[in-house]
């Protein structure tokens, strides 16, 4: 196969790559995407137990005020997979609870956080499970990708890398050096806690941020998302970015334990939980972004998209990925 008659690469099945992959493949490009993970969506993540356990613990929602970004998610929502979630949002502190309301739609996938880039890799070659650790190139400018267990892949004529910076800046080993606004992008981690009561807790909110607590940064019940299980009442507790980055490497029961704490002391909530665990977000919230929509060397036939180049917010990766596939579409109609 000769590289101008080869597929497009995109590494990284979250919301920045799945977009980029989308609009290629409408314009009748061949693309193959990889993901290290189980399935897509990447931080829009959804883990279920058993007894119709269900807890969102990472990206709790979008908001849109792109009118491409809108348009996707309305077009999800037309086919069931995303949804405005109506919670009942408050500020949650010492000296208690101050219900506030939603200035805008909150999407959220349906029946998980993935249902918001279901649809965007509808029909779309999608590798999940598959941990791509080298990038090489040959000299007639053609890029095979080799993953853990051995297996290559390629040739592909373009590569692109959808993942976090850190990970990104890894996998292209010398090459990141020809991406220097890679290097100033940084994330916070999040230690995510996981917590359901047998009976709905009787507290007046949904969903509540806690502006100065050194502890706690989000408390959300998200069961009463659009398309959850009935069951138990299920709870995620997110810590805010100095105490996951003070906690990282503490033991998931330790933290659990502190996180569910808090929660209590906070809420006056007495009744035992029935599930608790915690999972840790190394990269979870981008504190200072690339500044850059996306990067690109069209002479390499490599580039990068993210939320680390905009900023933390679920639309900006969408746009990331969205206009460095127009990118990716001119360079391509000029070397014909």
């Amino acid at each position: 196969m000769s590289p101008s008659s080869a597929p497009i690469a995109v590494i990284g099945a979250g919301m920045a790559g799945l977009a980029c992959a989308r609009a290629l493949a409408d314009e009748g490009l061949s693309v193959v995407i990889f993901d290290k993970g189980r399935g897509i969506g990447g931080r829009l993540a959804t883990r279920r137990r058993d007894g119709g356990l269900a807890f969102d613990h990472g990206a709790q929602y979008a908001t849109a005020r792109d009118p491409a970004f809108r348009a996707m998610l309305e077009a999800a929502a037309g086919h069931g997979t995303a949804a405005d979630w109506p919670a009942a949002w408050a500020m949650l502190g010492e000296e208690g609870v101050t219900r506030t309301g939603a200035a805008e739609p909150r999407w959220v996938g349906v029946p998980g956080m993935s249902g918001l880039v279901r649809e965007l890799a509808e029909g779309l070659a999608v590798h999940c499970g598959t941990r791509i650790e080298r990038l090489t190139r040959d000299d007639r400018g053609a890029w095979t990708l080799r993953a853990a267990d051995g297996t290559a892949y390629g040739p592909f004529r373009r590569v692109v890398l959808a993942v976090p910076a850190p990970q990104a800046a890894e996998l292209l080993g010398n090459l990141a050096a020809g991406f220097p606004a890679l290097a100033a992008a940084r994330y916070a981690p999040c230690w995510a806690v996981l917590a359901a009561w047998e009976d709905a807790l009787a507290l007046p909110f949904d969903a509540a941020r806690l502006e100065a607590d050194p502890v706690l940064g989000m408390a959300a019940r998200t069961g009463t998302k659009p398309g959850r299980p009935e069951g138990p009442d299920c709870w995620v507790l997110h810590a805010t970015p100095e105490w996951s980055r003070s906690h990282l490497e503490a033991a998931a029961s330790d933290v659990a334990a502190a996180l569910l704490d808090r929660f209590l002391a906070l809420t006056g909530v007495a009744e035992h939980v029935v599930h608790l665990e915690a999972h840790r977000w190394r990269y979870a919230l981008v504190e200072r972004p690339a500044g850059a929509a996306f990067l690109h060397d069209a002479a390499l036939g490599l580039a990068l998209c993210g939320d680390w180049c905009l900023g933390p917010r679920i639309e900006l990766a969408f746009l990331s990925g969205y206009h460095l596939a127009a990118a990716l579409l001119e360079d391509l109609v000029a070397v014909g």
